[in-house]
């Protein structure tokens, strides 16, 4: 733990000038950078986790962009976490103004990724000036951002990578990697078992795969530059994964720290309910059964066709259980609300438009279930409040995430079985309103006990986790210490 300032002890002058005289490395207090990729579903997490290292006494500072401040805020609240603005390079790149994030990219939203990958890289060099400036002990920065591998290393403090994922997900997707066999094919559903000596047996479509897996050659570009840094964070904790912890931790050529659940460690960040939306929610929710409602939400990223929200809202209609449903704000709902769905509903259905305070619905007694996409952040979220999951995957890791939580923890029903993936608002097959009903049947239903029983132990250990002794606690404790090592050495040199 550093060693925080203190004021000049009112004694004697020879007790002040011992006190004057001490070692730079006792009075310095640690500073870590916090860079994040812009997409929601990597800043967030790495606020939590920013605002965790300054509850234990580190100066952070969060480096982002004016339209992306907002969406932080509230996970950094909690915290004394300093907020530096970069101007976002829309122009440069060809997006409109205020376009700073993955969220906000117009649609479809594919065909602007690569400007929103440009931005971001254009985003090292002021980095760099600021890096200059405020002279931080250390860069911590999401693995897409690979060219501040470098830039730390020219400046001469260490980088460490922040990984969004599960471990389970980077094993694997290491494997896929270094096999070299495998890329990603939307039209190819045979599946192969990946191969390096993971200690489950995993077995994937080629559809399933990430649709970076169609890029190796940037793939290998971040790899590399995760090969140069100190190390690697992950947030998740050692007893949800402790096969993947030790694996990662004996085949990477870098470090490994497992620090997780960062929201939960940093004492609720992004739990508020001091909004409107957020207060009504919580009446509606107070006002139901133990353990009856269903809650229904796929991130923020994805854009569903008109076509499957219908069969989701008569799915949900017909299950004949209370939910709460998570639909994009920008939806046109003209095109697929089901006529006088929500005045048949008032009572047993809430239907949300726009961001909702995940944990605090997830930790209501009220919430038996969560329908989910399986990013991570949500997945850690459920697993943290100990509720069973509908694993409904759609892009990205989350083939990777529902294989964890379904086959190797058994903490999820599968909802997807026989469906090819989704990606990019493409839908291959609409699933239908009688699978969304049986889906919300098996996970509320009496049924599913050991399911049940098993998330509601992951998430006791989760909580222990982040409290003083134990793992992720722990962990961090040990990474700072490193870090102040390092800063030490570095001034003394």
């Amino acid at each position: 733990m550093s060693t925080k300032n203190r004021p000049p002890a009112q004694t004697s002058p020879n007790i002040t000038t011992q006190a004057s005289a001490m070692s730079s490395e006792a009075r310095h207090q640690l500073h870590v950078f916090f860079f994040p990729y812009p997409a929601p579903g990597h800043m967030l997490p790495l606020a939590h986790i920013a605002a965790l290292f300054a509850s234990r006494g580190i100066r952070a500072t969060f480096v982002t962009t004016a339209a992306n401040a907002p969406l932080l805020r509230p996970a950094l609240a909690h915290q004394p976490v300093h907020i530096l603005l970069l101007p976002f390079p829309s122009a440069e790149v060809g997006l409109p103004p205020g376009c700073e994030n993955t969220v906000s990219l117009p649609y479809p939203r594919s065909r602007h990724q690569g400007a929103i990958n440009k931005a971001a890289a254009l985003l090292r060099d002021p980095l760099a000036a600021f890096i200059r400036t405020h002279r931080p002990d250390c860069l911590i920065s999401d693995y897409v951002c690979r060219g501040t591998a470098d830039l730390a290393l020219s400046l001469g403090i260490p980088r460490l990578v922040f990984s969004p994922t599960s471990l389970f997900a980077a094993a694997v997707w290491d494997a896929v990697l270094s096999h070299g066999a495998h890329r990603y094919d939307p039209d190819n559903a045979a599946p192969f078992i990946v191969e390096a000596g993971l200690p489950h047996r995993v077995e994937l479509t080629p559809a399933e795969l990430p649709q970076a897996f169609a890029y190796p050659v940037e793939l290998d570009a971040i790899k590399e530059s995760e090969n140069n840094s100190y190390g690697t964070i992950y947030n998740s904790f050692y007893e949800l994964e402790p096969l993947y912890v030790d694996f990662l931790k004996k085949s990477r050529a870098t470090k490994v720290w497992c620090i997780g659940p960062a929201a939960l460690a940093s004492r609720g960040a992004g739990n508020d309910l001091d909004n409107e939306q957020g207060e009504l929610i919580k009446k509606w929710l107070d006002s139901k059964t133990s353990a009856t409602v269903v809650y229904v939400c796929f991130g923020s990223e994805f854009v569903f066709k008109a076509e499957q929200l219908r069969e989701m809202a008569l799915g949900l209609e017909m299950s004949g259980h209370p939910f709460v449903w998570v639909v994009r704000s920008d939806e046109p709902e003209a095109e697929w609300m089901p006529e006088g769905l929500e005045e048949r509903m008032k009572e047993r259905g809430l239907i949300i438009r726009g961001w909702v305070p995940q944990l605090m619905i997830l930790n209501h007694p009220a919430v038996g279930g969560f329908v989910t996409h399986c990013g991570w952040n949500s997945t850690l979220e459920a697993v943290s409040t100990g509720v069973r999951m509908g694993a409904w995957p759609l892009q990205w890791d989350q083939f990777f995430n529902e294989r964890l939580v379904v086959e190797v923890l058994g903490i999820a029903v599968r909802v997807l079985d026989g469906v090819g993936q989704r990606t990019a608002g493409d839908e291959k097959e609409v699933v239908k309103w009688e699978r969304v009903r049986d889906v919300v049947e098996r996970v509320m239903g009496g049924g599913g006990g050991e399911t049940r029983r098993s998330a509601r132990e992951f998430g006791l250990m989760a909580k222990a986790a982040v409290e003083e002794g134990g793992s992720s606690y722990g962990e961090l404790s040990r990474l700072i210490e490193e870090l102040e090592e390092l800063a030490g050495k570095k001034r003394e040199g």
